[in-house]
């Protein structure tokens, strides 16, 4: 509820607020979205005992941004409460930047308490109408895949809100500081340096204050506007050139795989030929060997004698044999050939496939 406090800061402390940045957060009121379940189911879920992953992260405990969530709980725990875990240092920040232990640990009262705020705010008029009314810049920013805050709140807000900014993340949950650290702090960053206002000289009077206040509010939109554009220029020419990679990519792989596909098919059908070549030699050869020992056996034994022939003397030409060795041979490295194509075929493709998913996540 962090995004609900700062708007609530910006609406009732207006000269204390330079800009908003609300990111997945809501502006409450009765017209305000809602998740399927209702606000106050999903805030029981909050609350109790075992929060599920999923209501904060789109992949759930398999969501690698958790590691980012545990490690700065961690430390805060480590900062603040003295003897934590037995390791060595822990508490170094109790009494100092963080008050108190109990500071660190979100207690039921505690998440009792922000619930009862969070509904309070829903019930009641909410903040949007009264921000929409102060010169704040305001930056509205949320996942599209947020389960707590629907992503049509951001897209209200901007709409309720002359010259607000509207970013969306398309990939990211409630916790989008955590899915997109980097690319979250730069656009915060660039929001914050195009709403800074230009301070009026010492000692201008209260017109000038006021002449001072008005170039503010209507100067801001342009300045963030211009790093807006050109950030997002220089988002588009990296997105285009990723594109132009990916794309050549795919080609070469694409071509790889034809060529795979041309050779296993070559192969594949020079196999059946070698193969039947092979059965033909084998079976000429046979009905070789079993006419010549016909031959033999059934000539009288004193022929046999007097040309000295006999079983053992009935030996087939060696150039057959050799011929029938030689198409072994070919059939074995055919067949070995097509079980590697196939393999590499198969590689190629996973790749090319891979690389098209990519070439899709790049096209707008």
């Amino acid at each position: 509820m962090g995004g609900m406090i700062a708007q609530t800061i910006a609406v009732n402390h207006p000269s204390a607020v330079r800009a908003v940045a609300s990111v997945a957060s809501s502006f409450g009121g009765q017209s305000a979205p809602q998740p399927p379940s209702g606000i106050d189911a999903i805030l029981k879920l909050l609350t109790g005992d075992a929060v599920d992953p999923s209501l904060m992260f789109p992949l759930g405990g398999a969501d690698p941004a958790i590691c980012s969530f545990l490690h700065d709980a961690f430390s805060l725990y480590y900062a603040g409460i003295p003897g934590y875990m037995n390791a060595p240092g822990s508490g170094y920040g109790a009494g100092t930047i963080i008050p108190s232990p109990l500071a660190a640990v979100v207690t039921a009262e505690a998440k009792a308490k922000q619930a009862a705020a969070v509904i309070q705010l829903f019930k009641g008029q909410g903040t949007l109408a009264r921000l929409a009314k102060t010169p704040h810049p305001l930056l509205c920013m949320g996942g599209r895949k947020d389960r707590l805050i629907p992503d049509a709140t951001q897209a209200q807000g901007h709409a309720a809100t002359p010259g607000s900014w509207l970013l969306p993340v398309p990939d990211a949950g409630h916790a989008v500081p955590y899915q997109h650290p980097k690319q979250w702090a730069n656009q915060v960053i660039m929001f914050l340096n195009g709403a800074q206002p230009v301070r009026a000289a010492a000692g201008a009077g209260a017109a000038a204050a006021a002449a001072a206040q008005t170039s503010e509010s209507s100067s801001w939109r342009e300045r963030f506007k211009t790093r807006y554009v050109e950030e997002a220029r220089k988002q588009r020419l990296k997105r285009q050139a990723r594109r132009l990679k990916a794309e050549s990519t795919l080609q070469v792989l694409r071509l790889d795989v034809h060529r795979l596909e041309q050779a296993l098919v070559q192969e594949q059908r020079q196999l059946p030929q070698l193969q039947a070549q092979l059965a033909a030699l084998q079976k000429a050869r046979q009905q070789a060997s079993a006419a010549a020992l016909a031959q033999v056996y059934w000539q009288p034994v004193a022929v046999q004698q007097a040309h000295g022939q006999g079983v053992a003397a009935v030996q087939q030409p060696l150039d057959a044999e050799g011929a029938e060795q030689d198409l072994q041979q070919r059939v074995a490295v055919s067949q070995l050939e097509v079980r590697k194509l196939t393999a590499a075929l198969q590689a190629a493709r996973r790749r090319a496939g891979e690389a098209q998913r990519k070439l899709q996540a790049l096209l707008p």
